[in-house]
């Protein structure tokens, strides 16, 4: 199933898609002077709130300053749509094909489009702090590895840095290599990444929105590799083996080769001294791997360690992927590189475990409780939206009376001004999840709107722990006000 934009319920959330080739210009192309400026457009997947896009708008920033305002940089968030497979591939074939000029790319994802420069990067258990990340992309070594990318048609101009990335599983802690045997893992799509997952016996898949959620309540999604910042997104209670790194999450600045041609030297430089001021950006915004676990743990996290000799067995399990990457001679050369690197970089400060790995984060397993079915009434004002910082267009949009009717597995909402939505309700691991446009559960054409817990109390149905099936805080806190704010009626 697909995951429901703000749309699917009320309103819409427009995303543009934009696929005019080639910059757009008013006037002259120079970069400087009083002509009318010159937009650049840069795709990502990502929507505002998240690093990539951080980055993008702090690179924004540094081409509008240095360029006196002559050269912009327009943002295309989302720029493949929501719940798309192989979504950062998905993004750099438009900047491959010229339909973007720019865009910001994890590095992983290139490893599938015929670039093997940047796959040292993603060598497993390699990069294990943010000073040797901050090595790595500031030093010569990151030319060498953006410079594969001329073979498709792509300039690298930096190497925007995130952070270190775990494994989180969402029951028993991953401790040794024997704990992946069998088990699914969400990861984005890398054939580097999805190797080590294999050589560990594991299976990964990037499972976009609704499949991943409906995979963790069922049960047969064990685990997903994120990081500390993030696993609040993650559809579950989550465990993380704190000091087993399994890579950093690195992005590539990239304009089309044709739209770099197309520039001026002066503009060409613009862009190249506001990606480098971008890089040190991301060096300064990387959350140190101790304080993300510490955060991690406060917001009700689990965090485990394992022992030196478990690390040393997940290296050696590893090795198949050594063996396949240190085939080409150039990536052997650049990870021989990077080890020297690491030689002389100080130890990361040690990540601390906390919580209890047992009581945190059970193995899921399919919910014997039945949904109480019947129809259910609630009442929001435009005000308890903008108090819980929805903006002043959806709160209005969506403020009034909403009623729910479930019935046998089948699902009507409905809302003051806007046509009724069919669907059904799926429920596993004592959370609900309501999904629009389709008949049944497990339809990948379906809408998930959200998931939750639920209580029904002297005839008022609660809803908690929601989690949006659109990824983002504007999407979470929407979803969070309109279906938890406030108790639903049983009505009939």
């Amino acid at each position: 199933m697909k995951r429901a934009r703000l749309a699917a319920v009320a309103s819409t959330v427009a995303v543009g898609i934009l696929f005019a080739s080639g910059c757009s210009a008013a006037g002259s192309s120079k970069a400087g002077g009083d002509a009318a400026p010159l937009t650049l457009r840069i795709g990502t997947d990502d929507e505002p709130g998240r690093p990539a896009a951080d980055a993008i708008e702090e690179f924004a920033r540094q081409v509008e300053a240095i360029s006196d305002g002559q050269l912009l940089i327009e943002p295309v968030w989302q720029a493949v749509g929501v719940g798309q497979d192989n979504w950062d591939q998905a993004v750099a074939r438009l900047i491959v094909d010229g339909d973007l000029d720019m865009g910001m790319i994890p590095a992983r994802a290139w490893d599938t489009e015929g670039v093997s420069s940047l796959r040292a990067l993603q060598a497993p258990f390699l990069v294990t702090s943010e000073e040797l990340v901050e090595q790595v992309v500031t030093a010569d070594i990151a030319e060498e590895m953006l410079s594969g990318l001329d073979e498709i048609g792509i300039t690298g101009l930096a190497l925007v840095p995130e952070g270190l990335r775990q494994v989180f599983s969402f029951g028993a802690p991953l401790l040794t290599p024997s704990d992946f045997e069998g088990v699914t893992v969400r990861a984005p799509t890398s054939n580097t990444t999805y190797a080590l997952f294999e050589a560990l016996g594991a299976t990964a898949d990037d499972l976009p929105g609704e499949p991943f959620s409906v995979g963790v309540e069922a049960g047969t999604v064990a685990a997903a590799e994120s990081s500390f910042p993030f696993a609040a997104t993650l559809p579950g209670t989550t465990t993380a083996t704190g000091n087993l790194i399994t890579f950093p999450k690195v992005n590539s600045l990239v304009i089309n080769e044709e739209s770099f041609a197309g520039l001026s030297e002066a503009q060409q430089q613009v862009l190249r001294d506001a990606a480098t001021m971008t890089r040190d950006w991301g060096v300064r915004s990387m959350i140190p791997l101790a304080d993300g676990a510490e955060q991690y743990c406060a917001d009700g996290g689990t965090v485990v360690t394992t022992t030196e000799e478990n690390l040393a067995a997940f290296r050696s399990a590893a090795q198949p992927v050594y063996d396949e990457l240190e085939r080409d001679a150039a990536t052997k050369a650049l990870i021989e590189e990077i080890r020297h690197l690491a030689s002389q970089a100080d130890a990361p400060e040690p990540v601390a475990a906390c919580g209890s790995a047992t009581e945190a984060a059970p193995t899921p397993q399919p919910s014997t409780v039945t949904f109480p079915d019947g129809v259910y009434r609630m009442q929001i004002s435009e005000q308890d939206f903008l108090d819980a910082g929805v903006d002043q267009q959806h709160a209005g949009n969506n403020a009034g009376i909403w009623t729910l009717t479930f019935q046998t597995g089948s699902l009507t909402i409905a809302s003051q001004g806007h046509p009724d939505d069919p669907g059904v309700y799926c429920t596993a691991a004592g959370r609900v999840t309501l999904v629009i446009n389709t008949d049944r559960c497990g339809d990948d054409s379906g809408l998930a709107l959200f998931s939750a817990e639920w209580s029904l109390e002297d005839e008022q149905l609660v809803f908690s722990a929601i989690r949006s099936e659109d990824e983002g805080p504007l999407f979470q806190v929407f979803h969070e006000t309109l279906w938890g704010s406030h108790p639903w009626e049983k009505i009939g």
